[in-house]
């Protein structure tokens, strides 16, 4: 939920990130089973965030949805600033 919030300009200072991941097993596809509002998921249904680990490291952040049968699509790239907490991703959209 801290990606979606960085990405669109919400803050998450008070979210706490759980520092102990092991991001080879939060990589892959997540569906959405609850959302706090974002623009970009706004009368979206099927909502998923698809993480993949790049070669530089970083890891892909690809998230989509459908409306009215139209897929859309926001792809990023997120990167751990602090290797001590490898929970807290940054994102950046493409």
């Amino acid at each position: 939920m801290g990606i979606f919030s960085s990405i669109f300009g919400r803050s998450t200072k008070h979210i706490i990130p759980i520092c102990n991941v092991d991001l080879k097993r939060y990589l892959g596809t997540w569906y959405e089973i609850a959302r706090f509002p974002h623009p970009f998921e706004k009368d979206l249904e099927n909502v998923t965030a698809t993480y993949n680990l790049r070669s530089d490291g970083r890891i892909e952040v690809i998230n989509s949805g459908f409306k009215n049968g139209m897929k859309k699509v926001v792809k990023g790239v997120a990167w751990i600033p602090d290797t001590n907490c490898m929970g807290k991703l940054l994102v950046r959209i493409l």
